[in-house]
């Protein structure tokens, strides 16, 4: 029996997809019992409930909703963690080796970043100019795309912005694409006709949909799906 390589696909991201919320879950169980723990009166370190502490955790619950996919979670992680060592190591200065650990860390994230989503784009019905796979970081991206059959991809942006235009696109039914935001800024145009749902997950950050309401506006069907996690940044949906 011959199978569909876009249902396989489909099939293993719903898979991944869920897998990721209850990894997420679990995250967020473990922290709450700890701030349960404390005011129970029970004796915790002081720096579990430090900036640095939480900026880890949120790495870690962006990563565990990606199933620690490479993304733009390792950036709070490392930011944290040396924060974190260089306070509770008392006799050893990381500062200094912050910023080179960073640019390893983002040289590795852009090697290993593609190669993950090749092989999630990666069927012989699907043609490279219906996916967009957009990475910013320490900079920015514009782009226009004109696809008649847009698939979705993927959005990384990292203390930077990205600035993509769907007026020119279409799609059928639907298409999802993965926001990853840090630190930075998204922006989205998308035709008046097409329906935005979004399933982005925002912490200290926010996703606004700054589209007019258009009375009297035919139902096409089209949907576009937005996933992914937005923290100490922005997205923005507009359209003209």
């Amino acid at each position: 029996m011959e199978t569909n390589p876009m249902e396989n696909n489909e099939r293993k991201e719903r898979f991944i997809n869920s897998t990721g919320r209850q990894l997420g879950g679990l995250v967020l169980v473990a922290v709450g019992s700890l701030f349960l723990a404390r005011q129970a009166g029970v004796e915790l370190p002081y720096w579990l409930f430090g900036w640095e502490t939480i900026l880890i955790g949120i790495g870690i619950y962006i990563g565990a909703r990606h199933s620690f996919k490479p993304g733009g979670w390792i950036v709070p992680i490392l930011i944290g963690g040396f924060f974190l060592a260089d306070d509770v190591l008392l006799d050893m200065n990381l500062r200094q080796y912050l910023w080179p650990s960073l640019i390893i860390g983002l040289g590795l994230f852009m090697i290993l970043g593609p190669m993950r989503k090749k092989s999630r784009w990666d069927t012989a019905s699907i043609s490279q100019d219906d996916i967009i796979d957009a990475v910013s970081v320490f900079g920015g991206t514009k782009r226009n795309i004109i696809s008649k059959d847009f698939k979705g991809g993927d959005i990384t942006t990292v203390f930077g912005g990205t600035d993509l235009n769907f007026m020119q696109a279409d799609i059928n039914n639907s298409a999802t694409i993965d926001v990853t935001t840090v630190f930075g800024g998204t922006k989205i145009i998308v035709p008046p006709h097409w329906n935005v749902k979004s399933e982005v997950v925002c912490i200290l950050g926010g996703l606004d949909d700054k589209r007019p309401i258009l009375k009297d506006m035919p139902e096409t069907g089209k949907t576009l799906v937005l996933t992914g996690t937005c923290v100490f940044g922005g997205i923005d949906i507009k359209s003209y």
